[in-house]
């Protein structure tokens, strides 16, 4: 085989690796889940969610559910990465939102 059919071969591979690696993270999409105040998965409220703002409110719904202001609730999130691991999206704390939260006047 001379050596331009075994480079173009290669890069032709190369190619499909790419390809495939570039598919896998188009497809790869972001689950969020609520941790406790360890920085561990939350032992209630267990669940992943499809995107930040549905786990805050979820969170924030059981808080008020018991009768915790969310304000005082120590809860953060975290992200999936596309390694399969999680990453700490935001810390243990205070939950605010702007929908459950009247703005100051």
């Amino acid at each position: 085989m001379s050596g331009r059919t075994m480079e173009a071969r290669e890069m032709g591979e190369m190619n499909d690796v790419i390809n495939a690696v570039s598919s896998a993270a188009v497809v790869q999409r972001r689950l969020y889940r609520l941790i406790n105040a360890y920085c561990e998965p939350h032992g209630i409220l267990d669940g992943l969610y499809e995107s930040l703002e549905e786990a805050v409110l979820e969170a924030i719904a059981w808080l008020q559910e018991r009768g915790v202001d969310p304000l005082l609730g120590l809860i953060g999130v975290e992200v999936s990465a596309a390694n399969g691991d999680w990453r700490t999206l935001r810390l243990p704390g205070a939950l605010l939102c702007p929908l459950l939260c009247p703005l100051p006047a």
